[in-house]
């Protein structure tokens, strides 16, 4: 293989590369859902707000957004939360 060849291989990787972790990227965006559609029914998910990040949240039955902090969230979007790892699924989630 010429020198040539093996810089354009090696450019043509890194390109792919990038293009594989922006689809990962828009992957995992898209899971995010405008916070109107969360459950309401006491199921934990992970939330999301500008002011502090992502965290483990929950619907109150008496009408206001939980988290384990007690700290009044105000999630903006949420996602549902992984399955557990192969294996454990025995482990209780809440």
């Amino acid at each position: 293989m010429s020198e040539d060849s093996r810089r354009i291989d090696e450019h043509n990787n890194r390109d792919r590369s990038k293009i594989n972790r922006s689809e990962k990227t828009a992957s995992v965006e898209s899971q995010w859902r405008n916070i109107e559609t969360a459950p309401r029914d006491g199921t934990k998910f992970w939330a999301f707000e500008r002011r502090r990040g992502q965290y483990e949240c929950w619907y109150h039955t008496d009408g206001y957004w939980m988290d384990h902090a007690d700290s009044e969230p105000g999630p903006t979007h949420w996602m549902p939360l992984p399955a557990p790892p192969h294996g454990a699924s025995d482990v209780r989630r809440g």
